[in-house]
């Protein structure tokens, strides 16, 4: 071995037998074991970034939240992690987020309470790993809401990989973690099965989790309201592939008659088209059928996740099927109006919510069979069953009333 043949070398060139006094001898021998001393801290050194470890005693101990879901379902959490830092339990603790790229920028700009943050590369995930267990890891805790079926293979390595005497996630009715990855866990925390507004649901998850019982907190707030405009109306576009199409894929066909009905009534207003969740292909089938194509502002695909909240606060109303854009409406302060086309799903579990300014839209059977309803998670009723005329009305009546202006 490479360091059992130098060593000898090393022992001659600072370990000499020499005429010279035992002063000097003493001198060179100490000389020698500094030497050694730094060789060793240089080789520990290569040895924890080859392997991605650290040693314990020299590392503050740590946390990990890792969830691989959304930005509304990471804004229903994040205020939060500051009754985490506060806790008896975790006081000393350092706090890192395992969060994927569409969140990263986001928690990054909003979010101090975290050490840090770590982006979650699909196509990295052994170096994520390796980066994860420089810390000193108590805990990992899974805080997703719901493991998508095609990405369940990411949390188990993730789970699996991380070096944590602690591996804790949640047990509830959303959770649809493949039994596999149930088994990567150490603990399961369960929620009452009753169906919780996904901020209470949260409040008691954390509040398990330290031992203490988290009170009442107001939503989280991002930014003040900071309207540039009040004759923007911010409009967002799901395509066919999105996620839970049935429950966000209006047709765009439904958007562009929406869109010329408000624009004819309302020759002041301009609509801007933000997301990400539609092609190419699908803007152009939009605006083929758009008559004033010079009042819609483009920013399709363009902004982040942390530009979001200050383009959100520029809107006079936002109108949007049932996704994080609500809840990140809904966490800026004095906010715009909002309008929310949504098929009903996970009513009461992500909506509505208790503020008079967002207000949601219904099918008509929805409306209907609610008092009956015991579940809303997946109802196979489509947002199309919405007509354009019940959200344009629901909208105009608004648009309609004697604009009242922030001060």
């Amino acid at each position: 071995m490479l360091y059992k043949d130098s060593m000898p070398h090393l022992l001659k060139k600072y370990f000499v037998t020499t005429k010279q006094d035992s002063e000097y001898k003493r001198t060179k021998i100490l000389g020698g074991i500094v030497y050694l001393k730094e060789e060793l801290k240089g080789l520990r050194r290569t040895i924890v970034r080859f392997l991605g470890i650290e040693i314990y005693k020299t590392s503050p101990k740590t946390i990990v939240f890792y969830a691989h879901d959304g930005l509304g379902d990471y804004i229903l959490r994040r205020n939060f992690f500051e009754s985490i830092k506060s806790s008896k339990k975790y006081k000393d603790h350092k706090i890192v987020l395992l969060v994927i790229d569409t969140l990263y920028d986001f928690v990054r700009s909003y979010d101090k309470c975290a050490d840090e943050v770590i982006l979650l590369k699909e196509g990295q995930l052994g170096d994520v790993i390796k980066t994860v267990n420089t810390c000193n890891v108590t805990d990992i805790v899974d805080v997703s809401v719901y493991t998508w079926p095609d990405k369940s293979y990411i949390t188990k390595k993730i789970i699996k990989g991380v070096r944590a005497k602690n591996k804790i996630a949640f047990k509830f009715d959303l959770h649809n973690g493949a039994p596999f990855i149930n088994r990567c866990y150490t603990k399961v925390i369960e929620i009452p099965e009753r169906i919780l507004f996904e901020f209470e649901r949260n409040r008691l998850f954390f509040s398990e989790l330290i031992g203490e019982t988290i009170e009442y907190t107001p939503y989280p707030v991002l930014v003040p309201h900071c309207r540039f405009d009040s004759d923007y109306v911010g409009l967002t576009l799901f395509g066919r592939s999105v996620f839970h199409a049935q429950m966000k894929n209006w047709d765009l066909d439904n958007y562009s008659e929406l869109c010329n009905r408000i624009l004819n009534k309302y020759p002041h207003l301009k609509i801007v088209l933000i997301g990400s969740s539609i092609t190419s292909e699908e803007e152009e089938q939009f605006f083929a059928k758009i008559e004033h194509k010079d009042r819609v502002i483009n920013t399709l695909r363009q902004t982040s996740s942390a530009e979001l909240p200050v383009i959100i606060g520029s809107f006079k109303y936002l109108i949007t099927p049932e996704s994080g854009l609500v809840h990140v409406a809904a966490a800026i302060e004095n906010g715009p109006e909002v309008f929310c086309i949504a098929n009903g799903s996970f009513y009461r579990r992500f909506q509505p919510y208790n503020i008079d300014r967002i207000k949601y839209i219904y099918p008509d059977r929805f409306e209907e069979m609610l008092d009956k309803i015991e579940t809303t998670h997946d109802l196979d009723i489509s947002i199309n069953e919405i007509p354009v005329d019940k959200v344009f009305k629901t909208i105009d009546r608004s648009m309609s009333r004697e604009p009242v202006l922030c001060k």
